[in-house]
């Protein structure tokens, strides 16, 4: 049988999926630690003669596990090619069977760590009021990982998309398992990382050319969008800069190379500013786009001078997180034939405005990455050259479905998911990074117990109506904002029986977390309005500094440009001087001159002559001297800024 996508995964082939991390740690590549499991099935048959289809069959009865046929196919012939096996008309039979390793003892270490981890969910639900025994415990674990794992290529996508998703609750339990109770626990840790190593190992099984992915990235030139930039330099909280960073290092290890578009950074740029013209007053604050840009700005309490210094020291502050800012290649025809259905793809139906300086962004930077690859087409990631990684799944769809259909083009899309190219690239470096599939967890988790964007909105909306209405004060208002109890208090305000937070509890949230500040209320009202009178005075210092630098810098390359260029100038004026001397001197004597009195006067009148006429010209050759010097010195100016 052919298995269309990723199947899910029963819970008992999640010890399986550890098994498999355990053989790749052991030395075995990324077919081979499949091999003792498809050996150990053949073992256990009965009959001698048997079909590649009955081996995967066996896979599922006995590890309940499901293998493409193609993967199950080239584990045949790699076997037969050893001489475990013969193959007839056919169908195989057993040769020079090797001796079977014991996997049932291992499994059943295996199987034993897992059942605590499963257990301790147990108790853990048990107080969220979810009543469940250890194999359901297993479940519920499995299915959010899976749900929140990305597929190694976004065209296997998960199967079985109709079952039902986890409720509310219990994606909110099972999150809150992972990041307040496995995240400090060494022992739950130890038996949590294979499961999620072994699940990217498991997801490679399905990729087209399992065997190409040891290979490395073939001068991969990896365009990052302005949200995984933005999470980069710390712009959404630490976390997601951590997770981006150690992205980038295993991209970076395995033979890619991490770059931004210069219009990227032009669209970082036009939101700073729309977060400096919101975030200084109450008002703005509350009417903000709902983003986590925007709620890690507000709850860290940013301020106006906070973000014209982000942007002052933007560029700088992207190419020491290791991009390198490239200019975005100007548009042919000849690749990009039909960019006005993409921006009609990626615009919101429902905006007055589909062309969108985002939606414009992200037609530049898929036009660019097909320019760049000047019609080239592979279909093996490592081979495209040029790709731009988003996480944002609504572009990547769009994005894709417009090059396979509207553009015709085959091979690789000129945009993948951020996670799917990670997942290949920790494949070529499993060892690189051991944290970093737990640290995604721990983001996934950190967003699952975020209040909803509606309940946020929500949020918003009434602080700004008890503000109105003199409920609350501006001051009181922001530190609200910036409290991490109000969140958690969303979230429960979320999760209980109503399942809606109505004006009663939001009110009651905002009257909790005022009361928690007790004594400590009063002082950081003081610090909030100290820190607004002297906010002008640092976004003054921020700008005065960063023109100072500017200005330095610009010196800086004034006098290496004059340093080149005005002996240059110079020597070419004194050519000339020297050959109008020349020709005046060759005027004068080319004449013949009487010992006449008339004679010497006509000598006189031509050497006066050809004097004010060389005055004249020597005037005339400074003169474009120096404005020829002016143009090349400021020529050689813009390219050394340029560089």
């Amino acid at each position: 049988m052919e298995v269309a996508g990723v199947p899910r995964l029963h819970p008992s082939a999640l010890v399986t999926v550890a098994y498999l991390k355990a053989r790749l740690d052991e030395g075995s590549d990324h077919l081979g630690i499949f091999m003792p499991l498809l050996l150990d099935v053949i073992a256990r048959r009965g009959d001698s003669y048997f079909l590649a289809s009955e081996v995967q069959q066996d896979l599922v009865s006995v590890y309940s596990l499901v293998m493409p046929q193609s993967t199950i196919d080239t584990l045949l012939k790699r076997a037969t090619r050893k001489r475990y096996l013969k193959r007839e008309f056919g169908r195989y039979i057993k040769s020079q069977f090797p001796p079977i390793p014991n996997i049932e003892e291992k499994t059943h270490e295996i199987q034993a760590a897992q059942q605590k981890l499963a257990q301790a969910f147990v108790e853990h639900a048990s107080k969220r009021g979810i009543t469940v025994d250890n194999e359901g415990a297993l479940a519920l674990l499995i299915g959010f990982l899976e749900d929140e794992q990305i597929a190694l290529l976004l065209d296997s996508p998960v199967a079985d998309k109709n079952e039902p998703k986890h409720t509310t609750r219990e994606r909110a339990t099972i999150a809150e398992f992972f990041q307040y109770i496995v995240k400090d626990d060494p022992v739950l840790r130890a038996v949590l990382r294979p499961i999620l190593e072994g699940l990217v190992l498991y997801h490679a099984a399905f990729l087209p050319n399992l065997t190409e992915g040891e290979r490395r990235f073939r001068n991969l030139h990896v365009y990052f969008d302005s949200a995984l930039v933005r999470q980069a330099i710390g712009y959404e909280g630490k976390v997601l800069q951590t997770i981006v960073r150690e992205t980038m290092a295993v991209l970076t290890e395995a033979g890619a190379r991490c770059l931004v578009f210069d219009k990227t950074v032009e669209e970082i740029r036009r939101i700073l500013e729309y977060f400096e013209g919101h975030i200084g007053t109450s008002h703005g604050r509350l009417t903000m786009r709902v983003t986590n840009m925007a709620r890690h700005l507000v709850t860290s309490g940013y301020s106006v001078s906070d973000l014209r210094e982000m942007e002052a020291f933007l560029e700088e502050n992207i190419r020491n997180e290791g991009f390198r800012i490239a200019q975005t290649p100007r548009r042919v025809a000849e690749y990009t034939a039909d960019e006005k259905s993409l921006q009609k793809r990626l615009s919101d139906p429902k905006a007055p405005d589909g062309a969108s300086p985002r939606v414009m962004h992200d037609v530049d930077c898929l036009a660019a990455i097909l320019t760049l690859r000047r019609a080239r087409t592979t279909n093996l990631i490592e081979n495209c050259a040029f790709i731009f990684a988003s996480s944002s799944l609504p572009v990547i769809r769009n994005g894709t479905v417009w090059y396979e259909q509207d553009e015709r083009g085959i091979g690789i899309s000129p945009i993948v998911h951020i996670r799917a190219l990670l997942n290949l690239a920790w494949l070529k470096k499993p060892k690189l990074c051991g944290d970093l599939k737990e640290n995604e967890l721990l983001a996934v988790c950190a967003a699952a117990l975020s209040p909803s964007p509606d309940t946020w909105q929500r949020f918003l909306r009434h602080l700004e109506n008890m503000e109105k209405t003199n409920k609350i004060t501006s001051d009181e208002t922001a530190l609200v904002l910036v409290s991490r109890m109000s969140d958690k208090l969303l979230k429960e305000a979320e999760l209980s029986e109503a399942g809606d937070a109505d004006a009663t509890t939001l009110e009651d949230v905002v009257d909790r977390v005022k009361s928690s500040y007790t004594h400590e209320f009063e002082s950081q009202l003081a610090a909030e309005r100290l820190k607004t009178v002297s906010e002008r005075a640092r976004a003054d210092a921020a700008e005065h500094e960063a023109a100072d630098r500017e200005q330095r810098r610009e010196n800086v390359i004034t006098r290496r440009a004059n340093a080149i260029i005005h002996p240059v100038a110079l020597g070419i004026q004194w050519a000339l001087v020297a050959l109008l001397f020349v020709a005046g001197i060759v005027f004068i004597l080319d004449r013949k001159y009487h010992l006449t009195i008339v004679g010497v006067i006509t000598l006189l009148s031509v050497v006066a002559f050809v004097i004010l006429e060389l005055r004249g010209h020597l005037r005339a050759v400074a003169e474009w001297r120096s404005e020829f010097e002016t143009r090349l010195v400021r020529a050689i100016c813009d390219w050394m800024r340029a560089t």
